[in-house]
This record gives C-alpha cells, structure tokens and sequence, in this order.
C-alpha cells in the first residue's frame, strides 16, 4: 500500500504527504495556476499535476519539476498514467479530446477526438492497450495502437482507488 498522498489546490500548492504520520514531506509550487488534478506514475517515482493549459511532472520523494508536456488545448478534467509509466492520457474541459502524452521526454502529442462536451474520467486498461473516457452523455473505449474509437466494445475501465504511491 502507498505511503504517499500528493494533494493540488486553487491556491497554487502542491502538498506531498507521508500517510502514515501525517507529516507533509514536501511542497511545490505551481507558478502556472490552480491545480485541478493530480496522479501518481504506476512506481510511484513520479506524480503528474494539471491545470489551466498545463501538464507537469514532479519527482515523488521531493517535489522537484522534472517536465512540462507540450501545451494543452483546454482545462485538464482527468488525467491517468499508462500502466507501464511511459504515457499520459488527459481529458480536457473545453474540447472534449483526450491528449496523449510522453511522459518520459517532452515530444509530439496525439489528439483522440470524439466527446461533444467535457471529459469527466480517462483511464487505461490494466494492459495500457485500451483507454476509457467518460463525459456526463458519453462514454467511449479507445484502441490506443489505432488511436480510433472501439465500436461495441463493453465499457468496463479498471477500478480506480484514491490515487497513491506505491511504496
């Protein structure tokens, strides 16, 4: 089970707790905004957060940037590691698409088009093969190879708990 909380905020603060003692163990500041989301890489070395046109990576154990993605199109809503810690899939207020991410080095993004309003929820398949996305009227199942909607596939995403690290 995790021992680590990571915590974002209006207020620009980004709070790493240890779980255990309560104690925070770090603080870093988003300079760029509010805060609106926050997850943890799968080894929990790494932590994204998001906000208005942003998408940043931090160091777990301190807090440290460690990256800036390319720039969004709109407010990220939901943002999910792949599996394997090599991608970001975020979902945006504004446009309804879904950006793919590196989440390794900062390079080209693929726009997944196909939400009429917000998307609410992204998260991949425990196999990074497929992505789950959600908006309140829609929901959609993503081949992440083909980069195209899966028709007829069963909705049926991995259960999310609260987002923690994992040592």
């Amino acid at each position: 089970m995790g021992r680590r909380l990571v915590s974002g905020a209006y207020d620009q603060n980004i709070l790493i707790w240890d779980i255990n003692t309560g104690e925070k163990i770090a603080t870093a500041h988003a300079n760029w905004g509010a805060v609106f989301e926050v997850a943890f890489s799968p080894d929990g070395t790494r932590f994204v957060a998001c906000g208005q046109n942003r998408i940043h990576l931090y160091d777990a154990s301190n807090g440290d940037e460690l990256m800036t993605t390319p720039h969004v199109k709109s407010g990220v809503s939901s943002v999910a590691f792949k599996p394997d810690g090599t991608s970001l899939a975020v979902g945006l207020f504004g446009s309804g698409e879904i950006q793919l991410c590196d989440a390794i080095a900062s390079s080209e993004t693929i726009w997944l088009a196909g939400h009429t309003e917000k998307v609410n929820r992204v998260t991949f398949n425990t196999d990074g093969s497929k992505i789950y996305s959600e908006s309140s009227r829609q929901k959609v199942v993503w081949d992440v190879a083909s980069r195209k909607m899966v028709a007829n596939e069963m909705w049926a995403p991995p259960e999310s708990p609260i987002c923690k690290s994992r040592d």
